[in-house]
């Protein structure tokens, strides 16, 4: 197992006994206590200045549970901006305007997430706790230069700028006017940084099946020509403003 604080030791040691909770070696080898590691930390009134950074934490996890986090986690994100684009399709076909914006918020918020993982710098992000792409990478430097800056992404960048506040809270800045969001161009610029980010990680990720797959299945959008899923936020106050007047 990786070491641990004398703190933390002593503190899962006081749980695991009080309890009367023994486990195999096997069984803790395999298990994960960062989430009790966290909770000792909060018990014992550390300061959020002087707890580890991600990196260090993921620096400290085995190969396999680096692959883990990201075959669930990162993997998660892009699949259901991928499914929420398709349900911004699926609502334009059938005329529902609350299911497109309901599919647009889902886009959205993991458009969100994934711009974050890209791009946010280090120690800049509101939860000490948030995982980015360069806990992963081989090379940090040479990650944000493949990356390049946000700017050279043009949605992402305005998903960090307007979405990341409106979609936490009410914010003055939703009164701008109706703002429109090309969802498939959204979804394409996270999958071609997917590309960009799983091609930038050490040798040793190069055998993982389930990103193998999602390097497939991004590719596949990268080349996808599919029309549709413009989405503008004013979409739902019109129809509803044409039904209360009695227009068709």
């Amino acid at each position: 197992m990786s070491k641990r604080s004398p703190r933390a030791q002593a503190f899962l040691k006081t749980r695991l006994t009080s309890a009367e909770i023994w486990f195999s070696r096997d069984v803790l080898e395999q298990a994960s206590f960062t989430h009790l590691i966290a909770r000792a930390d909060r018990e014992t009134s550390v300061p959020r200045t002087q707890q580890m950074s991600p990196k260090l934490i993921v620096d400290r996890w085995s190969q396999r549970q680096k692959e883990q986090y990201l075959e669930r986690h990162f993997e998660h994100e892009i699949s259901m901006l991928k499914s929420c684009t398709d349900s911004v399709l699926h609502y334009e076909r059938i005329g529902d305007p609350n299911g497109i914006l309901m599919a647009l918020e889902g886009c959205l918020l993991h458009g969100r997430n994934l711009q974050e993982f890209f791009f946010k710098p280090r120690g800049k992000t509101s939860h000490p706790d948030t995982v980015l792409a360069y806990c992963f990478v081989q090379d940090e430097v040479q990650w944000e230069r493949t990356r390049g800056p946000i700017g050279k992404w043009p949605w992402l960048r305005r998903i960090r700028d307007r979405a990341s506040s409106e979609l936490a809270h009410l914010s003055t800045t939703r009164t701008g006017g109706p703002h429109t969001w090309d969802c498939p161009s959204i979804l394409n610029e996270a999958s071609r940084l997917t590309l960009l980010f799983l091609s930038s990680l050490p040798p040793s990720y190069a055998g993982n099946r389930m990103l193998q797959d999602i390097k497939r299945r991004c590719g596949a959008i990268g080349r996808s020509s599919q029309r549709g899923g413009v989405v503008s936020t004013s979409q739902r106050w019109i129809h509803l403003s044409q039904a209360l007047s009695g227009k068709p």
